[in-house]
């Protein structure tokens, strides 16, 4: 929930995350906590990111918005993250910490890539009984 509740906030104040995984959540006394701010912008700042990186495609290749990949794969048109990204990718970080395992574990990146950009995603762990 704290982490719903910070991505709102961040979206509350125009500040898109991009780049929400896993790596870039800590607990402190319990409470979860958004960090890595190093490619986050404001919404509809075309020109700079609060850092300076600009790379559309830079992140954990599992967490980005399937968009980028198929877009910029099947059509070579870039396309900018915005807040369904970050929301894309706390879904993606909602199923890492209900499966117990990071999403395309053992994957390597162009794999990721070309199975995201074929709309593909992953299936739900089941618990063995």
């Amino acid at each position: 929930m704290e982490i719903t509740l910070g991505l709102d906030h961040l979206h509350n104040n125009d500040i898109l995350h991009r780049d929400l995984h896993s790596k870039n959540i800590l607990i402190d006394d319990g409470k979860a906590l958004i960090t890595d701010f190093g490619i986050s912008r404001r919404f509809n700042n075309t020109t700079a990111s609060i850092s300076g990186a600009g790379n559309n495609m830079v992140g954990v290749m599992a967490y980005i918005d399937p968009q980028c990949y198929i877009q910029q794969i099947q059509q070579g048109i870039k396309v900018e993250r915005n807040e369904k990204s970050d929301i894309y990718s706390l879904r993606v970080l909602l199923w890492e910490l209900t499966n117990g395992v990071p999403p395309f574990n053992g994957y390597n990146l162009v794999t990721i890539s070309v199975t995201i950009s074929k709309n593909k995603r992953e299936n739900p762990i089941m618990a063995r009984p």
